[in-house]
């Protein structure tokens, strides 16, 4: 899947880091699992996920607090945007208030 509302041409661990806001994110926070049992789930811990891009793609370097401070930045505008669009009534979802 492909997701083209944030297709930029950006350093690849700040989308590394935007997709392990999971980890550091509570069940009830969007994308949030830091919570749950990962183990018991068979989820890799944050570290696993992460070293396992690192093997793959090892010319990028470790992520940083910088790049996940950027993706916790990007989910704010991004719920910015799905506010003013719910407040304006031109929200994709209809759930978008909530």
């Amino acid at each position: 899947m492909l997701d083209w509302e944030l297709s930029t041409l950006g350093h690849p661990l700040a989308d590394v880091a935007y997709s392990a806001l999971g980890w550091r994110l509570r069940t009830n926070e969007h994308m949030g699992m830091c919570d749950l049992d990962l183990a018991t789930l068979g989820i890799p811990t944050e570290a696993e996920y992460l070293a396992h891009y690192q093997a793959h793609a090892p010319a990028f370097g470790p992520l940083l607090p910088f790049h996940t401070a950027i993706s916790l930045f990007r989910l704010a505008v991004i719920f910015e945007g799905i506010a003013a669009r719910a407040k304006s009534g031109s929200a994709s979802s209809a759930n978008a208030r909530t």
